[in-house]
């Protein structure tokens, strides 16, 4: 990746978890308060493996919602070029039948 995606990806994390609730959580944990699952990817994927999950979640969440934003702004472009097709289409029937009554007369 480059530095200025890496940038950005550390900015869109600063501003997810300035944004998200604060959790109380133990200093330490009882290996029966933890689910077998929970077990089982912390041993697959490491004891920090809570942390690197969230980050991912907060990057995807974030990308979801510019998105999100995008497909708006392209919905609405989409609608404009629509209703110019639509008016375009208009008057060229128009012309076509004005053009097939003076052939006809």
């Amino acid at each position: 990746m480059t530095d200025s995606i890496l940038k950005e990806i550390d900015i869109a994390k600063s501003k997810h978890r300035a944004s998200a609730g604060k959790h109380v959580t133990p200093d330490v944990y009882n290996k029966e308060d933890i689910s077998y699952e929970a077990l089982e990817v912390m041993e697959v994927f490491g004891i920090n493996c809570a942390d690197t999950l969230n980050n991912y979640s907060c990057e995807l969440e974030d990308r979801l919602n510019e998105l999100e934003d995008t497909i708006a702004v392209q919905k609405s472009k989409i609608k404009i070029l629509a209703d110019a097709y639509a008016l375009q289409r208009d008057e060229i029937q128009s012309l076509k039948a004005a053009h097939e009554t003076n052939v006809t007369t």
